[in-house]
């Protein structure tokens, strides 16, 4: 299995880097330090962040650009060979990954040698979990997206719960409150003794109040739990040190995308191939 896996990402990766697409990446990770490293001296944090940022994009882009080609009719022999499905994606997750990485640390060289940021042995050895975690994260996603893997209407719902708990699970329920209040002031528009528009009224202020009651609050702070990784690297990597706690924030960003990685997989197994012509 494993010798299928390197050939078919030696293949997959041969196909992206001679391709239009890889030299239109590189022109991305040009523009991209030239608007934010190319005219300063970064701070550690600052270098960390924006250059995990950069890896996180390339590697989305560079894997529904890999899902892509082997959505066409050049795959079918590889897909006959294969013993499982699964090999096929861990392919495509690996040949994004490297590509992504590969952007990554030529920028990080040449930041490290034109901008000079400092950095501390223990900042070092923050880096490669953060970037890692992230870039497969994005990776994973990426593929629920794509046409090769998508089943139905599947990113339709797998991207709109995902948005769901980026509303539902905000920082404090701003999002909530601000639906909440722009209910409220519509129905405190008078009605003219409209009995249809006063049951209407009615209805949104049972929903403005469900909003901010306390069941929705609790949902809220489930939901805001799902994206306590990113803000605990945030603050891990602003303050300088990880905490006991954000310490696992990594680890979890990997189950999440373990997660999404087999209702991929389950998705890509059930579908039928019906693969694009050159």
């Amino acid at each position: 299995m494993i010798q299928r896996i390197k050939t078919l990402t030696k293949y997959l990766l041969y196909r992206l880097t001679n391709s239009m697409s890889a030299s239109i990446y590189l022109l991305v990770g040009f523009a991209f330090y030239w608007l934010t490293f190319f005219q300063r001296a970064p701070e550690p944090e600052y270098f960390i962040m924006v250059v995990g940022f950069f890896g996180l994009i390339i590697t989305f882009f560079s894997t529904l650009t890999v899902a892509s080609k082997a959505n066409e009719a050049k795959s079918y022999p590889f897909l006959m060979r294969l013993e499982s499905r699964v090999e096929f994606l861990v392919s495509i997750i690996l040949t994004s990954l490297i590509f992504g990485l590969a952007l990554q640390l030529l920028m990080t060289v040449v930041i490290l040698l034109r901008n000079g940021p400092e950095l501390t042995f223990n900042r070092v050895l923050e880096i490669p979990p953060i970037w890692l975690s992230l870039n497969i994260l994005a990776s994973v996603v990426a593929l629920q997206a794509s046409d090769f893997v998508s089943y139905g209407w599947s990113r339709v719902w797998v991207f709109g719960m995902l948005a769901v708990a980026l509303v539902v699970g905000d920082d404090n329920g701003v999002t909530l409150n601000w639906i909440a209040d722009l209910m409220r002031g519509v129905a405190a528009e008078p009605t003219g003794g409209n009995n249809v528009l006063a049951q209407l009224s009615n209805l949104l202020n049972l929903a403005a109040d469900f909003l901010t009651g306390n069941v929705m609050s609790t949902i809220s702070n489930i939901f805001s739990g799902l994206f306590w990784p990113f803000q605990a690297i945030i603050d891990a990597v602003m303050t300088g040190h990880f905490t006991s706690s954000q310490a696992w924030a990594p680890a979890l960003l990997l189950i999440f995308a373990s997660v999404l990685f087999l209702l991929a997989a389950d998705f890509f197994s059930s579908r039928d191939m019906i693969l694009n012509e050159d």
